[in-house]
């Protein structure tokens, strides 16, 4: 029984751990009487907003197959920042008959209680995010408004740009001074043309 459940976890970035999720879904495995090496892990280090996550399609596969039968994550936004993505994510896990659990939420998806819940917190999630872009948006524009012919971003590394203009200068290639800098091969073109 315990091979059939499946812990997902999700964060938005490589810089970030998954850990405090791991931590909360150990103790609710714990509080099931689980053990937490029988249970499938599924980890993405990707934004909720993208459909391409490599971790959870893989999980999708195993519902499918009828190899999981439980999905348990800390919360509802790790599925999907998208309200109709979840939706349709939860729908293919219900079409399979799997139980959907978001322990930080107390949700779980056996009941009809479960999937209003997920529909409502999946909408606010989106709704979340949505303001949350929209007010970054109006911060950047004020700024940019009261602060003319200013850039934002990372202040630049006037040593790394004339690394950059003496490697081209000595006529190596983009890729090489990409590789030997160890930054993207973009990153070099726009330094270059700022250059000029």
């Amino acid at each position: 029984m315990t091979k059939s459940i499946a812990c997902y976890l999700r964060v938005s970035t490589d810089n970030q751990k998954h850990d405090s999720q791991r931590q909360v879904l150990r103790m609710w495995l714990k509080g099931q009487r689980l053990k937490t090496d029988s249970v499938r892990w599924y980890c993405d280090k990707i934004s909720g907003t993208t459909s391409d996550r490599p971790q959870l399609s893989k999980l999708l596969r195993a519902v499918e197959k009828g190899d999981v039968t439980t999905v348990a994550m800390t919360r509802l936004d790790r599925l999907s920042r998208r309200t109709r993505q979840g939706l349709e994510t939860l729908a293919t896990l219900a079409d399979h008959q799997c139980r959907v659990v978001a322990t930080e939420q107390n949700i779980d998806f056996a009941g009809p209680m479960g999937q209003f819940c997920s529909a409502l917190f999946l909408a606010l999630s989106e709704f979340e995010r949505e303001t949350t872009v929209a007010r970054i948006n109006e911060g950047l524009a004020a700024w940019r408004e009261s602060n003319p012919g200013k850039s934002l971003g990372r202040p630049r590394n006037q040593k790394k740009l004339d690394q950059i203009q003496c490697l081209r200068g000595k006529g190596m290639p983009v890729t090489q001074i990409a590789t030997k800098l160890g930054c993207s091969k973009q990153n070099i073109y726009n330094a270059l043309k700022k250059m000029d």
